[in-house]
């Protein structure tokens, strides 16, 4: 929305840097006027950036902030600039023009095409949970999963059932090995 603003802005100021090639000197030292007082204005913001980097940062996002509004002043500076060498040079402003409208068209197309990246991915997973919520009812499906969970479950008991069976095999061989002991130790002692 941004960009289209500054694009009417552009053509805004081109019609009348039009218009005021025709017209007095007059209109002439207005522009210059509001040339000088954008100077000082970005001066201004020049030596009160010095300023703020002298001291210690307060907040990253301030920071950032600040120098998002000083690009964006940069960039205004820049395009007035440009209107006002149009005046004098049209094949210069055509070709500054030009390389707005391209720049601006490619932000444009690169928001469009991220922002429809991110429809895509969104519809892609509902597509997914759909064909996963069909496929799970479907009777084949839920048949043959009902099978491997059941042989799962046989596995579980089989396991457990051998877990047991090995675990009172080796009580009683203990216990067999404790009694042969106290036999070894008997005959020891009797002898």
């Amino acid at each position: 929305m941004r960009k289209a603003l500054c694009l009417c802005f552009l053509f805004v100021a081109l019609a009348c840097a039009a218009v005021a090639q025709d017209s007095a000197s007059s209109k002439t030292e207005q522009i210059v006027g509001g040339l000088l007082d954008f100077g000082s204005a970005i001066m201004k913001q020049r030596a009160e950036k010095k300023q703020a980097q002298q001291q210690p940062p307060v907040d990253e996002a301030t920071a950032a902030s600040e120098t998002q509004e000083a690009n964006t002043m940069a960039k205004l500076g820049k395009s007035v600039g440009v209107l006002v060498q149009g005046m004098t040079d049209p094949a210069y402003l055509a070709k500054q023009l030009g390389a707005v409208l391209k720049e601006t068209t490619e932000l444009t197309l690169r928001d469009y095409l991220n922002r429809y990246k991110d429809e895509g991915k969104e519809y892609a997973r509902e597509l997914a949970n759909i064909i996963t919520e069909k496929i799970v009812n479907h009777e084949k499906v839920s048949t043959v999963l009902d099978s491997v969970r059941m042989l799962c479950w046989g596995v579980v008991i089989y396991l457990t059932i051998i877990s047991m069976l090995i675990f009172a095999m080796l009580w009683r061989m203990k216990s067999i090995n404790d009694r042969v002991l106290r036999a070894i130790e008997e005959l020891k002692n009797a002898k």
